[in-house]
């Protein structure tokens, strides 16, 4: 009786022999680089004479092949990315294998190798072949270590799709080799016979709850094991789930967002961006030459936040003007979504009403250096809360300010209002006429108009005229200043009030107030400064 139960349990008992075989190697393994490790900080800790530096010495000079074993590892040189690939490559063999095994089970037609003369035994053996699925888990790091992946997003929804992949296929495999050995410690025999493919459609319909009950477990182990894995999934699934559910929210239609470079010319707007700013941004730029502006200038946005409700009304009603996308100043790949390349000029706006100035501007200063170390000849405006904080971009490698209008600005908006007050105190009124000419401020209707006294009507139709700089036509060479004046006056209306001169190849300019006499216009060289209500007219 002894004999014909061992003939019986012959099988598992070598599994289990073989299965004990393996555990002891790997915690042999693990203890030998234990007490490796241990020797190591002890010699580490003890007297430090010169033989010991030599040793020290000696142990330094030989890390280049420590060094260099990393670097082949982590995928850093070709050999490298061969063997992170070679290695992804056999994982998912061996997983082909398993699954053709697991199919021709009933069959002699496996791949696996016989370790003992009883057929039943090697099938099972091979049977633990679902292990391999557990590599799964270390595909996402091949794609890293292959640079296939980059970004967080995609790092963290890849790995826990995997993750779960991983243990849906672990669990099938575990299932499928408790129903093939089914209850041996009985004489019946068990007459389910599943497939693999069979537990994993089982597996999936259960973490479901739908629970179709057309393949459930018939062994006891297995409906143990269903039983564990259900209170499980209840505990780290849904963990899992919500996790990936928010990655998943976090695409829109802003974050792969591309510019396209429809129009021939666009502007890149980055900084603090919320509805208050970019609708004072956007009022300023369409209504400076009272609706007269370039059509065929684009504004793409570029931001870290998604749009809130209003911000979304204003760039749905400004769809052909403004293009929003969702990124960083500070990575490259943003940019060049962006297109800051070919950009007329990159425009960095902060919030007036902040509450932690010394932070946005240093945001700001951050987004300078991000773009000028990528595109050191792109021109930027920048604005900024402080006047502190202006010292510090003439120290930003690429920074180019000079005093003509083509190269970078920083505007320091307390600087400009200090200035205006003090301006005030020489001039009473002098700060009022100034907004006036540089900001557009919103006329009464004519309804309105016509309740109000007449000084508040004239003044209201002085607030039309704004300042602007023109180019002169090659007619006005040689003439007198005053000459200009007069003609100007005379046939288009237009007050001029000074020239502005270039000098040292445009990268100086020099403002003369109503030059008189002594200053001919040069073409060339100057520009003119006038007085008029819109773009169109000053261009005459």
């Amino acid at each position: 009786m002894y004999l014909t139960l061992l003939n019986q349990y012959s099988c598992e008992l070598q599994a289990v022999i073989l299965l004990s075989i393996c555990l002891g190697t790997f915690f042999i393994g693990a203890l030998l680089i234990y007490l490796v490790t241990l020797s190591q900080r002890r010699r580490k800790k003890g007297n430090v004479d010169e033989e010991n530096l030599r040793k020290l010495l000696r142990f330094k000079n030989s890390l280049w092949l420590l060094k260099s074993t990393k670097a082949t590892l982590a995928g850093k040189n070709a050999f490298g990315r061969f063997l992170i690939l070679s290695r992804t490559l056999s994982g998912l063999l061996c997983m082909c294998i398993y699954l053709w095994n697991a199919h021709q089970i009933l069959s002699e037609n496996t791949f696996c190798i016989a370790f003992t003369e009883q057929w039943r035994f090697y099938v099972e053996m091979s049977l633990l072949g679902f292990l391999y699925f557990a590599r799964l888990t270390k595909i996402p790091e091949s794609l890293v270590l292959l640079r296939i992946i980059n970004h967080e997003r995609s790092i963290r929804i890849v790995d826990l799709i995997f993750k779960l992949l991983a243990a849906w296929t672990v669990i099938a495999g575990i299932a499928f080799i408790l129903e093939h050995i089914g209850n041996f410690w009985t004489t019946e025999a068990n007459n389910q016979k599943l497939e693999y493919l069979d537990c994993l459609y089982m597996i999936l319909v259960t973490l479901a709850t739908v629970g179709y009950g057309d393949i459930v477990c018939t062994s006891y182990l297995g409906r143990i094991f269903i039983i564990f894995v259900i209170i499980g999934t209840l505990v780290s699934v849904t963990t899992h789930m919500s996790e990936l559910s928010e990655l998943f929210k976090q695409h829109n239609q802003y974050n792969k967002a591309i510019y396209m470079e429809h129009n021939p010319r666009h502007i890149v707007v980055c900084g603090s961006i919320n509805y208050h700013t970019l609708s004072i941004f956007f009022d300023e730029y369409v209504n400076a030459d009272q609706g007269h502006y370039d059509e065929n200038m684009m504004i793409v946005i570029l931001s870290e936040i998604d749009p809130d409700i209003s911000l979304t009304a204003l760039l749905q009603r400004e769809s052909t003007t403004m293009r929003f996308l969702k990124g960083s100043v500070t990575l490259p790949e943003d940019l060049e979504r962006a297109k800051v390349r070919t950009a007329e000029a990159v425009i960095i706006l902060s919030d007036k009403c902040s509450q932690t100035p010394v932070e946005d501007d240093w945001k700001n200063l951050m987004c300078v250096v991000s773009i000028k170390n990528l595109y050191p000849n792109i021109r930027i405006i920048c604005e900024l809360m402080l006047i502190e904080s202006k010292v510090w971009m003439s120290n930003i490698p690429g920074w180019k300010e000079h005093e003509s209008d083509q190269f970078d600005r920083a505007i320091c908006l307390t600087q400009m209002k200090l200035g205006l007050l003090a301006l005030n105190c020489v001039s009473n009124g002098i700060s009022t006429l100034l907004c006036n000419f540089i900001m557009r401020d919103s006329v009464p209707t004519a309804a309105i108009r016509k309740t109000l006294p007449r000084w508040i009507n004239e003044y209201f139709q002085g607030t039309k005229y704004k300042l602007y700089t023109v180019k002169l036509s090659h007619a006005f060479d040689g003439m007198i200043f005053q000459q200009l004046v007069g003609f100007a006056m005379e046939f288009w209306g237009l007050l001029l009030l000074a020239v502005q001169v270039y000098t040292n190849n445009d990268k100086k300019t020099q403002m003369i107030i109503n030059p008189g006499v002594r200053v001919r216009i040069n073409t060339h060289r100057m520009r003119a400064v006038v007085l008029a209500k819109n773009l169109i007219e000053a261009q005459r």
